[in-house]
């Protein structure tokens, strides 16, 4: 083992800055503190009581989160893409567009759950299209064959 140096460069040990690298790895603290070399509850008293612990974490899961980020962001076009041909293709292409359509906004699920407090006069045209196509995508789900006829979106209605 190496010798430690207990000298605190920018509010931390060499030790620390190795343990927030391993945490940030997703260890727990005992793995952190076999890897550190330190006694676990060492790491637990960094993790929990040391604010210049705490904020070099921080600092570092928000660098981490920031670079996610900017790569789930380089991969929004090839997944509109995929999500564009399971809506012309997929086997599930009613759910998804149902999902999707809830997701977006465009229909609003709890209405759709509260059915049963409300009247059919009540429904909006898109929240008896979703409830049609619902019905519709169960009943499939009861039969043996598969379903060959895709689902159209209803047009858009004027304000």
């Amino acid at each position: 083992m190496s010798s430690r140096t207990y000298e605190r460069r920018n509010g931390l040990t060499q030790d620390q800055l190795t343990a927030v690298e391993i945490v940030l790895t997703g260890a727990n603290d005992t793995q952190t503190a076999e890897r550190v070399g330190v006694a676990r509850e060492t790491v637990t008293r960094w993790r929990l009581y040391d604010p210049y612990f705490q904020a070099a974490l921080l600092s570092r899961r928000r660098e981490l989160w920031a670079s996610s980020t900017d790569a789930l962001r380089s991969m929004l076009p090839q997944a509109t893409d995929t999500l564009r041909d399971q809506l012309r293709v997929g086997p599930n292409r009613g759910r998804l567009a149902l999902d999707l359509l809830v997701r977006s906004g465009v229909v609003d699920r709890t209405r759709l759950a509260a059915v049963g407090e409300i009247t059919p006069d009540e429904l909006t045209p898109e929240e008896r299209w979703v409830l049609e196509q619902e019905d519709a995508l169960d009943a499939d789900a009861n039969r043996d064959e598969p379903r060959s006829v895709a689902l159209a979106l209803p047009a858009p209605l004027a304000p």
